[in-house]
């Protein structure tokens, strides 16, 4: 009877140490290689992606700095057919800030530019042309024939 009890006791441990085994090689978890190539393709990834992101957002930020040219040139224009002169600095559209700028040339002919992310300036006169320039005009600069600012 004894050697019955040996002989079940004996095949019981064997099968517990395969369950064992088993569940060892579950729980053993990632590897240090494994954990790596993960991170390199998570990089590559990152590094293919993150210009189109910031692309994207300088692309924005230029497009809003367009606006707001836009806006402000329409408001000076209204302020003009309603008091027939330019507003001073002091009266200047709410967006109108230290990257914005507005002159007034001969003829009543006058440009509104602002700085754009980029580097660029984008500016807008009287009768409605836009461009962009590889520097934004100073005060007094603007004539309404003064075309030597360089393309950007």
């Amino acid at each position: 009877m004894a050697k019955k009890y040996k002989k079940i006791i004996s095949r019981f441990k064997s099968e517990l140490k395969k369950a064992l085994k088993k569940a060892k090689d579950f729980l053993r978890g990632f590897t240090i290689v494994e954990l790596i190539v993960v991170i390199a393709i998570m990089g590559v990834l990152a590094s293919v992606v993150l210009p189109a992101v910031t692309n994207s957002l300088r692309k924005g930020k230029d497009t809003a700095v367009k606006a707001n040219v836009s806006q402000i040139t329409k408001k000076i224009i209204i302020y003009y057919l309603d008091n027939f002169i330019f507003p001073p600095e002091s009266q200047w559209p709410e967006t109108a800030g230290a990257d914005y700028g507005f002159n007034v040339g001969s003829n009543d002919a006058f440009i509104v530019y602002g700085l754009m992310p980029s580097g660029c300036c984008w500016a807008q006169d009287s009768t409605g042309a836009t461009g962009a320039f590889t520097e934004c005009p100073g005060p007094g600069v603007y004539s309404a024939s003064s075309n030597d600012l360089f393309p950007c």
